[in-house]
């Protein structure tokens, strides 16, 4: 790649170590192939492509921490849901057996020079499961490409034409996510309170693989009716978060929380959780409640579609706020940690 300059440092030679599965487990999707592949074959082959910085992009890998120089290596570590799963600390979701390979994987973190952290949240975590040490855990956001963006009006009316949703008067509320934790249930009660207190008519969008937990708490809701299900989505997320008038998203965890960070760079309004990283997501740049609050976030949902003023404020916040979140930023900071390294 290009010399890249930076402070000191004049030059690096950049290369994508990619571990390629034993011939054997090659195209299979067992358990027994995937496990040997990642905690026995992929070792030996970092241990093959040494380097002078070593950088490993997701915590899955952390084990190839006891194959490298880990004084010269940096890794970034999203989130450790399967951890705080076991230890029930995620509401709505559980891990069926204690992660003993994930387990094992992360026990290397307090080896590695830096530990990149998605944010201050994801830092406690690991600092206090894993045993990381403060000074080596840094906090980088992650940065947004720069095809998010606002639309008018008329193109938020042509999307929904092209995506057969309702168009008028209708308001549109996004949910988004499949996972338990995610909050699908309260935001459903949310929708049904919304459904029955708005002078307009209000219909929920959802994309996505239906879940059996999905359907079983749509049947419940009694307002099927008012859910656009899209299904799994082959467009761009992006011409979603441009059609839909809000976005609702009071999820009980997350590592860092992308969903409200892309609609506030599409100029849509979010409604979402004040729990885990979502307020250093946010900051004032949303209505955020307790996930369980059904009636804060319906008032804050009925806020954000009745309140001209209040909307605008909202747009003008989120596209403020998430023109911080830069690729360009985040790569400056870790250009850093190389620096101290080298």
């Amino acid at each position: 790649m290009e010399g890249l300059k930076i402070h000191g440092l004049t030059h690096f030679d950049v290369r994508e170590f990619v571990p390629v599965a034993w011939l054997g487990f090659r195209g299979r999707k067992s358990t027994l192939g995937v496990r040997l592949s990642r905690y026995v074959e992929y070792p030996w082959q970092a241990f093959r492509a040494r380097a002078d910085i070593h950088h490993i992009v997701d915590h899955g890998y952390a084990h190839l921490l006891q194959v490298l120089d880990p004084t010269r290596t940096v890794v970034t570590v999203h989130d450790i849901i399967p951890i705080l799963a076991w230890k029930g600390l995620i509401p709505g979701l559980t891990y069926p057996h204690r992660p003993r390979l994930i387990e094992r994987s992360l026990g290397f973190l307090k080896e590695a020079r830096f530990v990149v952290a998605d944010s201050e949240n994801t830092k406690r975590t690991i600092m206090e499961h894993c045993g990381c040490r403060p000074d080596q855990v840094r906090v980088i956001y992650c940065g947004l490409r720069a095809e998010f963006h606002t639309v008018e009006a008329r193109e938020k009316n042509a999307l929904r034409k092209q995506f057969g949703l309702p168009c008028g008067h209708t308001q549109l509320v996004l949910i988004v996510g499949q996972a338990p934790y995610k909050n699908l249930g309260g935001s459903l009660r949310v929708l049904a309170r919304l459904v029955s207190a708005s002078s307009r008519p209000v219909k929920a969008v959802r994309v996505g693989q239906e879940s059996a937990e999905w359907r079983t708490q749509l049947d419940r809701s009694g307002i099927e009716s008012a859910v656009v299900d899209l299904g799994p989505w082959p467009n761009s997320m992006i011409d979603l978060y441009q059609a839909v008038d809000c976005v609702l998203f009071p999820s009980w965890y997350e590592g860092f929380g992308w969903p409200p960070l892309e609609a506030m760079a599409c100029g849509t309004p979010v409604v979402t959780s004040n729990v885990a990283s979502l307020p250093e997501v946010v900051g004032d740049a949303g209505l955020m409640r307790d996930p369980n609050d059904i009636e804060g976030l319906v008032t804050d949902v009925l806020a954000i579609l009745n309140d001209a003023r209040l909307r605008a404020d909202m747009i003008e916040r989120g596209r403020r706020r998430a023109s911080a979140f830069t690729w360009g930023r985040y790569a400056r900071q870790v250009l850093s940690l190389y620096e101290q390294i080298v």
